[in-house]
């Protein structure tokens, strides 16, 4: 059935593809239906929009014949009118008078706000009347004031699929909805996938999706304050936990809380400075981990390369059990040397601070970190000192890289850098390169990318960024993603909005985030 059969009572058919709240049918609005048709295509849609805006998938009759698919028989242009105006309005004077030109034009059309985008579809079983009229639309939208900008769609995009599918569907009575494939992954996404939001560039509602692998291959999300990086943050640990997966969420701000709150998402809550969570750096040393533990205490703490020394030597010689044994452990080692002195009074106030402040508490655990099913949310925020924060997260992640918790999780690590940071390199470094073998995912955020590990940028193999504004920040992402043109947009981008890379998809894709559960009913 050519697109000419499709209706016999209108001269153009024009569907929303659904998916922008509140938007109505877009034959309605631009006046291309007669009043009893639009009024039958908006009833459908509104029963639609009080489930989400859920739709299916109708089904073809059968394929085109031939001639009559994209081709020879279909001439297809994008159309976009960013205001509506003088020049939109001769736009639908325009359909409105070539359409009685004995080729049919089919629309199908996305409006937000006064902005609209349509793949104005010719369609005839007659090359010659197709190939002229198609030239005379080029030409009459061309002389059309500022606004409105034309393309013509050709090869096997998804605009050209999108154009066989009205060619091929039976609309009957009431029309039917036109559904199209989800964006980002080509296919409809698989069970355990992880629903992000929709497209930004496209002329119809295209969900984006992770696969658990793109998560397993660790994750970095980039953004400057006030970008929505922590509202991406929440998103993940929301739908991480849904699909199975445990997750660790590093609260280092305090603003978790409300978030997950606002998604309604599960989660418990661990206050270190109570003791809940609590962590033992010398429970890793005495495991035979001296090494992991002298390096997060010296990088941590800014400890100088003697008191470095001495902190090995005394935990290799004497395996205390505690903060307060290390600290009197240290004051009373011989000193060998004139210095050796104020090398131990040095390191002596440094671990002072672990043992006499209000954070105290959060290294006397006995054992290592258990981790729950669902979403467990620790309130790095109580440690008032951040390089003891720094400390209690890296030992964290420390236990779980020794001791695997025998489960998956993904650990989330906001403003990564303070534990993550530039030229830290030792422990960090191998816990990126190595941690996904013992089913520990990471998630680090942090508002400058400059400021972090290479290891952060080389070894997150998924990567969202939010709006960037350091000029620094744009070319190192520009740079590690290839992403030529499209990288003067980081800058410009609104709370939301996000450019994301993944191994999933075949090219970058700038997304809008959904922190809304997607409809139960999958857009395919």
């Amino acid at each position: 059935m050519g697109i000419g059969d499709l209706l016999d009572d209108a001269p153009l058919i024009a569907r929303i593809a659904p998916g922008i709240a509140g938007a109505a049918l877009a034959g309605a609005a631009l006046g291309l239906l007669n009043p009893a048709t639009a009024a039958a295509g908006i009833g459908a849609l509104a029963a639609i929009a009080g489930a989400s805006l859920a739709i299916s998938r109708a089904g073809r009759a059968r394929p085109p014949r031939g001639g009559e698919g994209p081709g020879p028989g279909f001439r297809i242009f994008d159309v976009e009118v960013r205001e509506q105006g003088e020049s939109a309005e001769r736009l639908v004077e325009i359909i409105r008078e070539r359409a009685s030109s004995g080729v049919r034009y089919s629309i199908i059309t996305v409006m937000e706000g006064s902005y609209s985008r349509s793949l104005v579809i010719l369609s005839s079983p007659s090359k010659h009347k197709l190939v002229i009229e198609g030239e005379v639309f080029k030409t009459l939208v061309a002389s059309l004031a500022g606004g409105v900008r034309m393309r013509e769609v050709t090869g096997p995009g998804t605009e050209a699929r999108l154009a066989e599918d009205v060619a091929s569907i039976n609309l009957r009575q009431g029309g039917g909805v036109l559904a199209y494939p989800s964006a980002g992954r080509p296919e409809p996404p698989e069970s355990g996938d992880i629903y992000l939001g929709e497209l930004i560039d496209s002329a119809t509602p295209r969900r984006v999706y992770l696969s658990l692998d793109d998560v397993r291959g660790h994750i970095g999300v980039f953004g400057s304050t006030g970008s929505g990086k922590s509202t991406t943050l929440a998103v993940l640990a929301s739908r991480l936990s849904r699909a199975g997966m445990s997750v660790v969420v590093m609260d280092w701000t305090g603003e978790y809380e409300d978030l997950l709150d606002g998604m309604g998402a599960r989660y418990r809550m661990l206050d270190p400075v109570k003791g809940e969570a609590a962590v033992n750096p010398l429970l890793l040393a005495r495991s035979g981990e001296v090494d992991v533990v002298v390096d997060i205490l010296s990088r941590s703490l800014g400890l100088s390369q003697p008191q470095e020394y001495l902190l090995q030597r005394v935990l290799e010689s004497s395996k205390p059990g505690s903060i307060e044994e290390l600290l009197a452990m240290v004051e009373g080692y011989p000193e060998e040397a004139k210095w050796d002195r104020e090398v131990k009074r040095g390191l002596a106030r440094r671990l002072g601070v672990m043992a006499r402040s209000s954070g105290g508490s959060a290294f006397r655990g006995d054992t290592g970190p258990r981790v729950a099913p669902g979403i467990s949310l620790v309130r790095c925020d109580r440690i008032r000192n951040a390089s003891l924060r720094t400390v209690y997260i890296l030992v964290y992640l420390a236990y779980l890289y020794t001791i695997p918790p025998g489960r998956e999780v993904a650990v989330i690590v906001d403003e990564a850098h303070n534990v993550f940071g530039s030229g830290w390199g030792g422990f960090t470094d191998q816990l990126i390169a190595e941690s996904r073998k013992y089913g520990i995912y990471l998630i680090l955020a942090t508002q400058s990318p400059s400021e972090a590990s290479n290891s952060v940028i080389l070894n997150t193999n998924t990567k969202i960024v939010h709006a960037l504004k350091s000029a620094r920040d744009k070319q190192l992402v520009s740079a590690t993603l290839s992403l030529g043109d499209s990288a003067n947009r980081l800058d410009k981008l609104k709370p939301g909005e996000a450019l994301v890379s993944a191994p999933s998809l075949s090219s970058p894709v700038f997304v809008k985030i959904d922190a809304r559960e997607p409809p139960s009913q999958v857009l395919y």
